[in-house]
């Protein structure tokens, strides 16, 4: 028995050849071409779009660029801003927060309950992000 493959070029041309069913190279070229239609009907299925990736965190952020230096500046500024315009206890509360204090030692030098400062810094949060 015989395997026959035709290939067909880019211009129209086509060639027949002809294996013994025995012979390797057969086996290899039906193989290669079984994985190949495996592949294409498994890349049907996915659809990629680099529209639809999105860049966020700090390894796309890169910051020894003119422009990364100028866009982290643009961001503690507007930090800054938003802070300035917190409420003088929220502002308190965010600094004992940022020096280490947990939730419970905020809440006791306060001397209000763990619930109102998890209150006033998911406010916070909401202000400045």
């Amino acid at each position: 028995m015989t395997i026959k493959i035709r290939y067909i070029f880019v211009d129209r041309k086509s060639v027949n050849l002809e294996f013994a069913d025995e012979d390797r190279i057969a086996a290899f070229i039906i193989e290669d071409r079984r994985r190949e239609a495996n592949s294409n009907r498994k890349e049907r299925r996915h659809n990629y779009s680099l529209n639809a990736i999105t860049y966020e965190g700090e390894e796309y952020f890169d910051k020894d660029t003119p422009e990364g230096l100028l866009l982290e500046k643009e961001i503690e500024h507007e930090i800054g801003e938003k802070i300035h315009e917190l409420t003088e206890t929220q502002q308190r509360r965010l600094a004992m927060r940022l020096h280490g204090m947990s939730i419970n030692e905020i809440a006791q030098a306060e001397n209000v309950s763990q619930q109102r400062i998890s209150a006033t810094l998911k406010q916070i949060r909401k202000k400045i992000f």
